[in-house]
């Protein structure tokens, strides 16, 4: 997050990377769009963050995605609030990333490990972000062909 106001890596980022992820944690607006300029180059992910340790939920400040989304193609969620369920609140509002830190034990040395996701979260998360993913396909405006039997049992019975 501290280096999305960092103007120089930007530019050597955008000459050499392919894509950029952004985290706008720490960030005034007006920093974040003037960030924006030095992307020339390389697809970029804008990351809303609160860079807090550990996030509190009601510090985050989620609808600001939304005002992200207007200003750049692709964003995600760099997400440090303990346990998974924030980052399933993200998805809601239609995030191509999240970001999460990972630990095999919160109590290591280190403040990212007390508020990590362990192995069963990270299990967790990744079970929702299927389901969300099968929930969001789109089979157009008819019915569906495993609706089928129930149409024609009803056959009949209403219009067609």
């Amino acid at each position: 997050s501290f280096e999305c106001r960092n103007h120089k890596l930007i530019r050597y980022c955008d000459e050499n990377f392919d894509r950029i992820y952004m985290s706008t944690g720490t960030s005034t607006w007006k920093e974040i769009r003037k960030s924006l300029i030095f992307v020339q180059k390389s697809a970029l992910t804008l990351l809303h963050c609160v860079s807090s340790y550990p996030g509190n939920p009601k510090e985050a400040n989620i609808k600001k995605i939304k005002h992200l989304q207007n200003i750049c193609e692709s964003v995600g969620y760099s997400d440090h609030i303990t346990g998974v369920e924030s980052a399933k609140v993200a998805m809601s509002f239609g995030v191509d990333v999240i970001e999460k830190h990972f630990t095999i034990d919160k109590d290591l040395p280190g403040r990212d490990n007390k508020f990590a996701i362990l192995p069963h979260e990270l299990k967790d998360l990744k079970e929702y972000v299927t389901l969300y993913e099968d929930m969001h396909l789109w089979h157009g405006l008819n019915y569906l062909e495993s609706e089928k039997g129930s149409r024609e049992a009803y056959a009949g019975r209403f219009d067609g």
